[in-house]
Order: structure tokens, then C-alpha cells, then sequence
């Protein structure tokens, strides 16, 4: 039996769900009546906030809509949710721990930052040619920017990965170009274009967490770079391999995880290394569903941890038998000395896609 409350959010062309554990069982899901576009689906997600609170970034057609949580687990729009928010889509909006949501707008040197109660969000420029894709903000208040700047007047890159960072709310900015890891994982970002642009960013407690895409869609590899409490760097590649979440635990350690079930656990003066998690998610799913096809393949939408070691995860099973046809979504819950399935939503149902722990 899961002991920590588990909440988690569905899509279906009509409407979101979103679901609760409870000591007892399942809750019956809550249903939103909002049309989310099923190409910006993979983009509902669940943040948790520093206080606790959850909030869900969802659509609202073509733009974006957040609800967040009450004392009693039912989530409501935001008040005030401003229109320069709204219309933006959903992959462009940021929800970040301390309550601030941040907007990027698509080509624009430009951030947008809102917070409920005020009337308006406040408008800050990047650096002249900085193009921003994602945003965080660390327990020290400063704002991280990844994304891309002008390349050099003489170099052959039109554009070059960088990363933007503030201490006074995006009144000022630095920037930093300066590519991370050893010269050979250097030139390997060159020649594959993973220098042109850094994709994500995470702050999570002493870890800067910031990666870099490569390759075609049809066989992506993913640079994964991580700064400590010391300043210090470290990098990996997740080889045709998509990074899918970074989770931190109060041990202190940082676990990436990636979109094919591998985990690279990384603790200050070890080397990193990876694993599959594949193994312990096909033997937890034999609990809740048993008949599953040998060769069905798994793949992790979603991953929280909680602060005694569990991971949760949302997992897409596919059928390789059907050119990869959806065959459900399993939560499953992987700890130091268990692991457990608790839910499976079988297709044509609506799709699960991200989860995350109740605080407390």
C-alpha cells in the first residue's frame, strides 16, 4: 500500500483529470472541462511549490491555464491570471517553486514575471540576442536563464548555448558562454550542434542541473552538465536518449533520470555512473498488470522524488508488437527497499503524464 499521498494529472481531448491516493484506496478523479491541444499534451505537468502547494500547468487551446491546489486537494484556476500568460503556449510558461510564473515568449529577447495578487506581470530584458528556452530560480533568489546568444562576429556558429543569470529579479544579467566539460565533450557538442543552445535549466537545492540536445529527432542524445555547491562541473550524455527529470533527496544526492528508464545517481566525489531502471519497472508492474506483453516497451514521462528515498514515476507502456501503439500508464513507486505499482490506466482511457508526491 503506497503510504505517501500521490496526485496525478491526465489528458484527454474533452478534458483533465486529476487523481489522489489516500490511505484508504483511489479518490474519484476531478475533472476539468478545458481543451488542451493533444500536441502540447506532454506539457501538462505538476509543480510543487516551495510551501507545498500544487500547482498544474495545463492548456487552455492554444494557450496556457494554471490551477492550483486548495487545503482540500481541489485544484481551482489561478485569480487574475493575466493575459500575457494565457496566451502563451504551454511550453513557455514556467511555474517556479517560490510562486513566481515566468513567460518566455518565442523569439523574443524578453521574460515576463507574474506572481497571483499583482495586476500585471513585470517585463524584463535579456541581454541584447539572448533567446531564452527555460527558466529557474535557486534558493538564493537568483533567476537562471538557459538558452542561446549570438555566435562570435568570426565563428561559424550563427548561434551559441548560454546561460543568463540575475541577482536582482532580471534587473541585470550575466551571461556565460563558456562551454562546460573536457575538450572532447566539447567537440562532440560541436560537430553533433548541441553548442548551439542549452534546452533546460533546474536549480534544485545545491545543484545547477542544465542540458543540451543533439542529433535528429529521430535518434536524440542528450548532454547533461551539473554544477555542485562547490562550483564545480560534471557532465554525462544520455546516448539516443531524451533527459526527462533531475530529482534531489535528503541525503543529498541528485538522480537524473531519463525518458528510457536510466538513472545516473551522482554524489559529490564519486564518478558518475549509469543504470537501467528498466528491470525494477517491469517487475513492479507485474502487480497491477500482469499480462503484459514481453516485448513491451517502457518509457518515463514523469519523476518525483520524496524525501525518504522514493522515486515516483509516471511510466508509458508501449506495444513494440504495434509500432509502438499506446498501451497504458503505470504509477510506479521505486524505494530503497521496495518498489510498487499502485495504478494502471489501460488505453483508450485518458493518458497519464505527470505525478507528484503530496507534501507532507
Amino acid at each position: 500500500m503506497l503510504q505517501r499521498v500521490a496526485v496525478w494529472a491526465s489528458w484527454s481531448d474533452e478534458a483533465i483529470f486529476i487523481q489522489r491516493s489516500s490511505p484508504d484506496g483511489l479518490l474519484a478523479p476531478q475533472r476539468i472541462a478545458r481543451r488542451m491541444l493533444a500536441g502540447h499534451r506532454y506539457f501538462l505537468r505538476l509543480f510543487r511549490l516551495s510551501d507545498g502547494t500544487l500547482w498544474l500547468r495545463g492548456g487552455a487551446g492554444e494557450g496556457t491555464a494554471i490551477d492550483a491546489a486548495d487545503a482540500a486537494g481541489v485544484f481551482h484556476p489561478l485569480e487574475g491570471w493575466p493575459e500575457e500568460l494565457a496566451t502563451l503556449p504551454p511550453y513557455c510558461v514556467v511555474p517556479m517553486a517560490d510562486g513566481t510564473v515566468a513567460g518566455l515568449p518565442s523569439g523574443e529577447s524578453r521574460l515576463l514575471l507574474w506572481r497571483p495578487g499583482v495586476a500585471r506581470p513585470v517585463l524584463r530584458e535579456f541581454p541584447e540576442g539572448f533567446l531564452a528556452r527555460d527558466v529557474a530560480r535557486d534558493p538564493r533568489g537568483r533567476l537562471w536563464v538557459a538558452g542561446s546568444t549570438r555566435g562570435a562576429e568570426r565563428s561559424s556558429l550563427e548561434r551559441r548555448a548560454a546561460l543568463a543569470t540575475s541577482q536582482d529579479n532580471g534587473l541585470s544579467w550575466q551571461t556565460d558562454e563558456v562551454a562546460r566539460g573536457t575538450l572532447r565533450a566539447t567537440w562532440h557538442r560541436f560537430i553533433t550542434g548541441a553548442d548551439v543552445e542549452y534546452r533546460t535549466v533546474d536549480a534544485l537545492g545545491k545543484y545547477l542541473v542544465v542540458t543540451s540536445e543533439l542529433g535528429d529527432i529521430n535518434a536524440p542524445s542528450t548532454h547533461v552538465f551539473v554544477r555542485d555547491g562547490e562550483g564545480k562541473w560534471g557532465r554525462d550524455i544520455l546516448r539516443h536518449d531524451v533527459f526527462r527529470a533531475a530529482m534531489t533527496f535528503d541525503d543529498g544526492h541528485l538522480e537524473i533520470l531519463s525518458h528510457h528508464g536510466r538513472s545516473i545517481p551522482i554524489v559529490g566525489g564519486h564518478r558518475w555512473r549509469s543504470s537501467t531502471l528498466i528491470p525494477r519497472i517491469r517487475n513492479a508492474l507485474r502487480d497491477v498488470n500482469p499480462f503484459l506483453d514481453a516485448d513491451a516497451r517502457f518509457e518515463v514521462l514523469s519523476a518525483d522524488a520524496s524525501p525518504e528515498g522514493k522515486a515516483l514515476l509516471v511510466v508509458s507502456v508501449r506495444s513494440l508488437r504495434e509500432r509502438l501503439a499506446r498501451v497504458g500508464e503505470a504509477l510506479v513507486v521505486l524505494g530503497p527497499d521496495r518498489d510498487e505499482a499502485f495504478f494502471f490506466q489501460s488505453e483508450p482511457g485518458p493518458e497519464v503524464v505527470t505525478a507528484r508526491f503530496a507534501s507532507g
